[in-house]
């Protein structure tokens, strides 16, 4: 029964991140993996041909859906979150 309970509170929080990557934009999570890979802002930007302002703006957006403060928590986020998410995506 324990086990039970365990796994449906495990469900529960999975569909919550669920959520939680449903809202970010499609660019967003472009810069979120950026961000989990090391990337700098003029990379990001380079490689999504956008300004070094928009990757701040999205960067900001970020932050706040996925509740960092920064770009270190952001990168943990990702590596907690995304790599569960992204085969449940498909």
């Amino acid at each position: 029964l324990a086990v039970a309970s365990s796994f449906n509170n495990l469900h529960d929080d999975i569909e919550l991140k669920q959520d939680d990557y449903d809202h970010l934009t499609k660019r967003e999570k472009s810069v979120i993996h950026l961000i989990a890979q090391g990337a700098s802002n003029n990379t990001i930007a380079d490689k999504l041909n956008i300004s070094d302002h928009t990757v701040k703006t999205h960067l900001y957006s970020a932050f706040k859906k996925t509740n960092s403060r920064n770009r270190v928590e952001l990168a943990n986020w990702a590596q907690r979150y995304v790599s569960v998410l992204l085969p449940m995506a498909k």
